[in-house]
């Protein structure tokens, strides 16, 4: 990785760590590297603009606060530019893939609660995880899914040149 501020939010970030960790025990061929890279500095990203959103955020861990599921749903909305007067998202699939990697990272710090004995963690985390569940499925998924059809039916196709089919019937016919 390119040694910048995300990469030192991922490094000294304990549960970015354990992330990571377990995907190249997921992941271990050596092509899926670049994806895990990819997804670690996505993660390292939304925690940057996370703290910036609210200054309660010091690590990763502290986003799996029930009081800190709004601020999760605000970065989430920045991260796929959302428009307010549309609707719909401009980067429809950066909001659901953090949304499920969240979701995977939240099972990953449920894990490290159960290891350390800390039942009060695991209780918020917990919570947290049903948040996510069921909260990020009206206002991220469903919004980011509305989002891609409408972007697919906006698409214009560029068709050929009727002069430019002329010109191929006429080659397919001579050959």
């Amino acid at each position: 990785m390119r040694d910048d501020v995300i990469f030192s939010l991922i490094k000294y970030d304990k549960l970015l760590v354990v992330y990571g960790n377990a995907m190249c025990m997921k992941y271990r061929s050596r092509h899926h590297y670049d994806m895990i890279k990819n997804r670690l500095r996505i993660m390292g990203r939304f925690l940057q603009v996370a703290k910036s959103v609210n200054p309660a955020i010091d690590d990763f861990a502290s986003l799996y606060q029930p009081p800190i599921f709004d601020t999760i749903i605000e970065v989430l909305h920045q991260f796929g530019n959302y428009d307010k007067i549309s609707g719909y998202y401009e980067k429809p699939t950066l909001p659901s893939t953090i949304g499920t990697a969240l979701k995977y990272i939240a099972n990953l710090y449920i894990m490290e609660c159960i290891k350390s004995r800390d039942e009060k963690q695991k209780k918020d985390v917990e919570d947290v995880l049903v948040l996510l569940k069921t909260g990020l499925q009206g206002p991220v998924n469903k919004t980011a899914a509305e989002s891609l059809l409408h972007q697919k039916r906006q698409k214009k196709e560029v068709l050929p040149l009727t002069e430019d089919v002329r010109k191929l019937n006429a080659y397919i016919t001579s050959n």
